[in-house]
């Protein structure tokens, strides 16, 4: 099954029903681990914005870090506070910590950071369509 937190898909009739996984990330996260929840998948699509490479197509960014799964829910907000495509960057940060164990953590997160809303230039620069 797959769910985006609220509603699921379970089993290959593509029929939607509300999502059985936890509502609190950390006890998602453990249903995920056990075998009995969602793990996150997502993917973002960005149009690369340099003269060089205008025309050049799209790209799709995948992610199964919960991290980012927990971060795209303030992206999502703003960007349906700024109503429409924007301009974003896609970057990296590094993250350590000592786990519980003891064990020294360090991995690169994903980081979407949202700019200004296109503009109907912008937008015929790309052929009028977004991807």
């Amino acid at each position: 099954r797959e769910c985006d937190g609220v509603k699921q898909v379970a089993g290959d009739d593509g029929v939607c029903e509300d999502c059985a996984c936890p509502s609190d990330l950390s006890d998602r996260k453990a249903a995920a681990k056990k075998g009995t929840g969602c793990e996150p998948s997502v993917g973002l699509f960005f149009r690369l914005n340099s003269p060089d490479l205008v025309g050049e197509g799209i790209f799709r960014f995948y992610s199964s870090a919960w991290t980012f799964a927990k971060d795209m829910g303030d992206v999502e907000a703003a960007y349906d506070l700024l109503g429409g495509d924007c301009y974003a960057t896609l970057s990296k940060e590094l993250v350590e910590f000592t786990a519980k164990d003891g064990a020294e953590v360090s991995f690169m997160k994903p980081v979407v950071t949202l700019g200004a809303r296109l503009d109907a230039s912008d937008a015929a620069a790309s052929d009028g369509e977004p991807f």
